[in-house]
């Protein structure tokens, strides 16, 4: 190409093991409420060539080789894996408070700088924490609906009121890289996904008592620990970092370590499995450490 242009708010899935060169710029310029995704398929990698500096912004990027002699810069854009001779620029490290009732989690108008505040206008990024309190809901049965995908560092519900409810719907998937904390207070209501990819140590998990689905611990050099019961109609999966269970105990369908990303670190210490499904307790041996005291797994299918 001479000129290849991205728009914002589009997601580009590049072929798998292909080279791009450009000759003049690759303009690929979002915005904190519509970035650009650019990835191949799943599994490959791909490369741009360029003699001329490049600048996106806005972007997440994923398994992209840059390469040629030319300088190659991603400001406010997200490194999510594997890239190589971009130089990114994350977005600085923001609080924000849910406001203003119910509303969709993607609606810039529902985050806030300061609790009870104005609007910000963005949503959420990776690098953003975000926090439910007294403020974000003053009359009873609101909602908070995610129907795209999700993002956020840490989320805090500690201190909620007015009992609302966290509504993951459809094929959304919501992506936590810090620590993940509910309030009893609150209800939580997805059948589709929650991702853990902390790709740093020191993380917490925290479910106050809520009924959890499909819950993946999947970043590498994350670390998470549980600090009480975690219950789980369906099945949790460790494909990188380090669980510790901290001899809580875990009531689920399956728990399952699956070979997707090594290292991977299993502490299962004194904690009890109670596992009801078919194939409940599963571990792949690639690259997976295991240290345990005196746990137990309980399988209960016939």
């Amino acid at each position: 190409f001479h000129d290849l242009n991205f728009t914002a708010g589009h997601n580009y899935t590049l072929a798998p093991l292909s080279e791009i060169t450009i000759l003049g710029s690759l303009n690929a310029t979002g915005t904190c409420t519509a970035m650009i995704n650019i990835s191949p398929e799943v599994g490959y990698l791909a490369s741009i060539i360029s003699a001329l500096p490049i600048n996106v912004s806005y972007v997440r990027m994923r398994s992209v080789v840059a390469s040629g002699g030319g300088t190659f810069t991603a400001t406010h854009s997200m490194d999510l894996c594997c890239n190589t001779g971009w130089t990114f620029v994350p977005p600085p490290v923001k609080n924000l408070y849910w406001v203003g009732n119910t509303g969709n989690w993607n609606d810039g108008n529902h985050w806030s700088l300061t609790s009870g505040g104005a609007p910000a206008g963005c949503p959420p990024v990776e690098t953003d924490n975000v926090i439910f309190d007294a403020n974000s809901f003053t009359i009873p049965g609101q909602s908070v609906i995610m129907n795209a995908i999700g993002y956020c560092r840490n989320m805090n519900w500690t201190g909620v009121t007015n009992v609302p409810t966290f509504a993951i719907q459809g094929t959304s998937q919501f992506y936590i890289s810090g620590s993940f904390t509910l309030d009893p207070a609150m209800h939580i209501m997805y059948t589709s996904i929650i991702i853990l990819n902390a790709k740093t140590p020191g993380h917490t998990v925290t479910t106050a008592g809520h009924l959890m689905s499909r819950v993946w611990f999947n970043g590498i050099g994350g670390e998470w620990t549980l600090q009480d019961t975690f219950n789980s109609d369906y099945a949790v999966t460790l494909s990188g970092g380090t669980l510790n269970t901290n001899d809580q105990t875990i009531n689920a369908v399956q728990f399952w370590v699956l070979g997707f990303y090594t290292p991977k670190t299993l502490n299962i210490g004194s904690s009890v499995f109670n596992l009801s499904g078919r194939q409940p307790f599963s571990l792949s041996n690639d690259g997976l450490t295991v240290t345990s005291g005196a746990s137990v797994i309980n399988l209960t299918n016939d």
